[in-house]
């Protein structure tokens, strides 16, 4: 009889061999846990996407998951879904979109920054990228958003390799004195032509000169290819405010574009630069001489000549470059470019 019951017992014990064996250290007893080789597999675990059934629900990868990237429903492939349609899942669904917020998704032409899709606290292009950080590449094309309290318009750059620009002001190209050093539009609140919002040539000052505030101001050159050049600073303020100010100057060229031609010494870059005989609004000045106060070569915009005529009518153009002395970089240029002025 005892022998009977001994082996009674070892029978019982075992049919459970996992009892009170954690191999994975997961803290769950291996009787219970549906994969003991794996400590992120137990039941109630964080689903993740990892191509495992985390939790034991018999189910992978399905939903809900803790590093799950968040999509929202997009039915009318605009590239914005509705913000009460988001959830994460592991792998993008066939009408999924990164970005919420779109006001209706049977339309593919509305969108946040559209007319009547306003984006909350968006007042320039650089607002609107940073409401949707998920947001990929090409998500806001560059053209004509509406943005602000005020559904204002406003002209973005969203060039994949740096976006986020908004438009202030643009020139023809024509040697003509419109937008010349002094024209009284650079410090004074006066628009011109702002239903021209495009990035087209043409001379036109929007409201966002004025009213926007910025720490980056970007100009170039729209038929030069890489003919942008940037000031930064740490405090916004808008453009307007800088150019009504005093001189804002660094004794350099850094950053002067590949193929435009200024004199090398005496390099001077900003914001209303002092020097006759070239003077610029903004921009680069230069001299072939060592005396820095007679800088007479310039690229930029707003650019002024005065005191020395060069054979011809004096230089009063909305953007340009002029050096026709000794030491230009690229030789004897003398010519007007269009223009992009841009904020951020």
């Amino acid at each position: 009889m005892r022998n009977t019951a001994l082996l009674l017992v070892i029978a019982t014990l075992g049919a459970c061999p996992d009892a009170g064996v954690d191999l994975d250290l997961d803290g769950v007893d291996a009787a219970l846990d549906c994969d003991d080789d794996n400590a992120t597999v137990y039941p109630d675990a964080v689903e993740l996407c990892d191509g495992l059934d985390n939790n034991c629900d018999g189910a992978i990868d399905d939903g809900g998951n803790e590093d799950a990237a968040l999509w929202f429903t997009d039915q009318d492939a605009d590239g914005f879904g509705t913000a009460d349609s988001g959830q994460r899942l592991c792998i993008p669904p066939l009408d999924g979109a990164r970005v919420g917020g779109d006001c209706d998704d049977a339309d593919p032409a509305v969108f946040p920054g559209q007319p009547g899709c306003l984006v909350p606290g968006a007042s320039s292009c650089a607002d609107l990228l940073a409401s949707a950080p998920a947001a990929p590449p090409g998500t806001f094309p560059s053209g004509v958003y509406a943005l602000g309290a005020s559904d204002a318009r406003v002209y973005c750059d969203m060039s994949a390799e740096d976006p986020g620009w908004t438009l202030l002001l643009k020139t023809d190209g024509a040697s003509n004195e419109v937008f010349a050093y002094d024209d009284p539009r650079w410090t004074n609140e006066e628009l011109l032509a702002p239903e021209l919002l495009d990035a087209e040539p043409a001379n036109a000052k929007f409201a966002t000169f004025v009213d926007l505030p910025i720490a980056e101001l970007r100009g170039c050159f729209a038929d030069v290819v890489g003919g942008c050049f940037a000031m930064r600073w740490t405090a916004r303020s808008t453009a307007l405010a800088h150019f009504q100010g005093e001189p804002d100057l660094i004794d350099s060229q850094d950053g002067l574009p590949a193929g435009l031609s200024i004199q090398d010494r005496c390099p001077t870059f900003g914001v209303n630069t002092p020097y006759p005989w070239q003077r610029v609004r903004f921009g680069f000045t230069g001299n072939n001489e060592d005396n820095c106060t007679s800088n007479d070569s310039s690229v930029g915009f707003g650019i002024g000549q005065l005191d020395k005529d060069y054979g011809s009518s004096p230089i009063a153009w909305g953007a340009g470059e002029n050096c026709t002395a000794s030491r230009c970089t690229n030789g004897s240029q003398r010519r007007a470019h269009p223009g992009l002025l841009w904020g951020r």
